[in-house]
């Protein structure tokens, strides 16, 4: 996998998706799809439980001695980017050796609206968080997928991170980042799937017009046609 700075800066470089785009897979049918999130303190709210009934997640409060720390240390992670408020319970992902993988989130209040952090920690002890734009993204193509008929394993495996410690820390502003170059307002990252490849790219727009942002997520996944799905966010 590309470094994220040279993964971003391609990705701008270009104007499109690099995973749907480049030769990391064979080219094949493309689903395209459009929809609308409004961003309330109610919607931010309910991405947690909506997301934990798609992947078929199971509450519980308790936590593995042998993951515990590694959960702490998240959580110090949350409390520097400033997620301090109402964690989420903890649900647990997945059947059999999959079952010991949390899932749980805290928010942040930014300027313009909420922004909800999710993290989870797998088996192997690789931590992933991802907020606002992400999980935005990853609730309304969860929807989709599951409209159009996928089960709750196969959405987990065509959404959610596996086997790579990674994190996303964008706001509802963006994520510039100097190092790319000046790219304001944009947001780029990319992370593994059981199935496959996610791509995001979060384009924050005036928020005086009341669309906070666009969203676009590149689902590339095993056996499935891809699936670029774009959703605009207002307040």
């Amino acid at each position: 996998m590309l470094d994220r700075r040279k993964f971003t800066k391609l990705a701008i470089l270009s104007g499109t998706s690099l995973a749907a785009s480049s030769g990391i897979f064979f080219p094949k049918p493309t689903e395209a799809q459009s929809f609308d999130f409004l961003l309330t303190d109610e919607n931010i709210k309910n991405i947690f439980f909506d997301l934990v009934r798609a992947i078929a997640a199971k509450l519980n409060p308790e936590l593995a001695f042998d993951i515990e720390s590694t959960v702490k240390a998240v959580n110090t992670k949350f409390f520097d980017h400033g997620y301090t408020q109402n964690q989420t319970p903890f649900a647990q992902r997945g059947a059999g050796s999959r079952n010991n993988n949390p899932l749980w989130g805290r928010y942040k209040n930014e300027a313009i609206a909420p922004n909800f952090g999710l993290a989870n920690v797998d088996t192997s002890g690789k931590e992933a968080t991802f907020t606002g734009p992400t999980i935005v993204g990853i609730k309304v193509a969860a929807d989709y997928l599951a409209a159009e008929g996928l089960s709750p394993d196969e959405i987990d495996s065509s959404l959610m991170p596996w086997r790579s410690r990674f994190e996303d820390w964008t706001t509802w502003l963006g994520d510039n980042d100097p190092t790319i170059g000046p790219n304001p307002g944009v947001g780029l990252t990319q992370y593994e799937t059981r199935l496959g490849l996610v791509t995001r790219r979060y384009d924050a727009l005036d928020p005086s017009s009341g669309k906070v942002g666009k969203i676009r997520m590149t689902i590339e996944a095993a056996n499935q046609p891809r699936r670029v799905i774009t959703t605009d966010v207002s307040v």
